[in-house]
């Protein structure tokens, strides 16, 4: 239980004095609700000695009205200073975590599903943030009426205050069992929770081709035993651990029939007061909450040790490393050395070397799966290489810091991401230090300032998540002003008119021309007729350049390169016959 404690209290961070302020005033207002027994005691005592004087009653309820005073003020200032704490904390953790994944490389996320993520930075999260800090505050303040109850009592006699305690050796076990079975309990329940959202979130996303292929039924079907499969798990998590429960109550609430036998057996024989009798059979009633609500919140605790758990595998992967000084590039020449990686043991990439000159344009070509899209994520550091080096302006990446490289590169990819957001929005989020005439001009040089006035609210519509309200060419006209506005030197187009209709392709190509004039190049492209004026072009297979050179000069040579421009050369050339 303290070892959770303890592990809340570093999570708060930089709030952590305003939650220790919280747990001492919690202590203080724990003390004086514990004053009404010695008020109890003293007037069952004047009473059963008929000592009870109106001047004493007097007395008794000022003091007492007193103590109920400071108790409501200090748990208004308690609360005022710890319930919202465990928002700001997770606030403020939920801005480390974004910070820090940007920081973390792609590799790492290869294989986690979307649901896992997403369960750990919400749900766990949203669990810690509603509880934690108010469990911490209420466990100390449980501890700590429990302790001054125990004291009083023990003061009035010892071996009732013991007998109390007879039947806990037994709900100790339970207790331990409990725990180990909430912690299951718990990780059954975040399992189920992320691979229900995984499910919810393909099902989603995947709608439009359930439709196409009328298959919505069985598809609903499977969505429906994925509910119920969560509700089972949860409810058969939550059962085993009940019984286990009552148990626990069970067996601690034995010792309030010693404790009457033996009192009753005490005062019978003259060796306490009856006064004392009344006080361990009144309070005998409520001596066991603490330990309940102890016992409760320890589950609590436990389940949400998983939960940080939880957050701390996901903030476990070591992040880019960036060098404490950061550089900047006198050029954009970029320069690969014997560059070699792979994703697993297994190279995608092996020893590769070119130069690519500032201001020129190098395409990239290959079968699909030859390293192409790999081979530009590198420079990006969306992973870090095995081998050799990546230079820009003849410094390595590495002397760059993360966010001064990305500064350097942009990237028009064959699907963009538009956020559920404005049109105004997602132009500027290339440069947020824009001016709205810098957004306009951008849309105008990417060809989508037309048909950004004809939207209903124009450059205030909302594009949905994704952009889903826009066509593909759309999308990528948005995505291009995005990137003029950015203005970085390198830029990277990864297949950026790939799936789009001629006309479409008509717009973004001209779009593209007022984007990469005067900048660095890499263009990816099925296409060979959008890339022979490029100044070289790379020929990849199977993670290897196997040539190197203009368009002119590969098609001379009897390779790759000019096997792939005959054959789509060829499929250009097709003609429907008509008999």
């Amino acid at each position: 239980m303290f070892h959770s404690i303890k592990r809340i209290l570093h999570l708060s961070g930089e709030y952590k004095s305003k939650v220790k302020k919280g747990i001492l005033l919690g202590i203080l207002e724990s003390i004086f609700s514990c004053a009404p027994l010695l008020f109890m005691l003293f007037f069952i005592r004047d009473m059963i000695n008929d000592e009870l004087t109106v001047s004493n009653i007097l007395i008794y309820t000022v003091t007492f009205a007193i103590s109920i005073l400071i108790q409501f003020i200090l748990h208004y200032r308690e609360t005022a200073a710890i319930s919202s704490v465990g928002y700001e904390v997770i606030a403020q953790k939920r801005k480390d975590i974004a910070v820090f994944l940007k920081k973390i490389p792609m590799g790492d996320f290869v294989g986690k599903s979307l649901g896992e993520i997403n369960a750990i930075v919400t749900n766990e999260l949203t669990q810690i943030e509603l509880y934690a800090m108010q469990l911490v505050s209420k466990v100390i303040s449980s501890i700590t009426i429990l302790v001054i109850t125990i004291v009083f009592l023990g003061i009035l006699n010892i071996p009732m205050t013991i007998a109390f305690f007879i039947g806990f050796p037994i709900s100790f076990v339970i207790n331990k069992v409990s725990h180990k079975m909430y912690i299951k309990s718990a990780n059954t329940k975040i399992e189920a929770e992320s691979y229900l959202i995984n499910n919810t979130v393909e099902y989603t996303q995947g709608v439009a081709t359930v439709k196409a292929y009328n298959n919505g039924r069985n598809h609903s079907e499977r969505m429906k035993g994925v509910f119920k499969e969560f509700a089972n798990k949860t409810i058969k998590a939550d059962a085993k651990v009940i019984p286990l429960l009552q148990g626990y109550a069970l067996f601690m609430y034995l010792g309030f029939g010693v404790v009457l036998s033996l009192g009753t057996y005490l005062l019978m024989n003259n060796k306490i007061d009856f006064s004392v009798f009344l006080m361990f059979a009144v309070i005998g009633v409520h001596i066991y909450q603490p330990f309940e609500i102890l016992s409760s919140y320890s589950g609590t605790l436990k389940a949400m040790e998983v939960s940080l758990d939880r957050l701390e595998y996901l903030m476990k992967f070591s992040p880019l490393k960036e060098p404490k000084e950061d550089v900047r590039a006198d050029n954009f020449s970029v320069e690969y050395q014997d560059v070699t990686f792979g994703y697993t043991k297994e190279p995608i990439i092996r020893n590769l070397s070119f130069k690519a000159g500032e201001n020129t344009t190098t395409a990239i070509v290959g079968a699909s799966g030859s390293g192409k899209t790999t081979l530009i994520q590198l420079m990006m550091r969306f992973w870090d290489i095995d081998k050799g080096n990546i230079k820009i302006g003849g410094r390595n990446i590495y002397d760059y810091k993360i966010e001064t490289l990305m500064k350097y590169i942009s990237v028009v990819f064959q699907d963009n991401y538009l956020f559920n957001d404005t049109v105004y929005n997602n132009i500027i989020y290339g440069n947020e230090n824009a001016k709205k005439e810098d957004v306009i001009r951008a849309a105008e040089l990417a060809c989508c300032h037309e048909f950004i006035n004809k939207l209903p609210n124009g450059y205030d519509t909302m594009v949905g998540e994704g952009g889903s309200t826009l066509s593909g060419g759309e999308r990528q006209r948005i995505a291009i002003a995005r990137a003029i506005i950015k203005d970085s030197p390198i830029i990277i187009l990864d297949e950026a008119t790939s799936g789009v209709d001629p006309i479409n392709e008509v717009e973004i190509q001209k779009a593209i021309s007022e984007l990469i004039k005067g900048k660095t190049v890499f263009t990816i492209a099925h296409k060979f007729s959008s890339i022979t004026d490029a100044d070289q072009i790379l020929v990849l297979d199977q993670g290897q350049l196997r040539e190197k050179g203009t368009h002119e000069e590969l098609t001379k040579k009897d390779g790759i390169y000019r096997s792939l421009w005959e054959r789509q050369l060829g499929v250009n050339k097709w003609t429907i016959r008509s008999n």
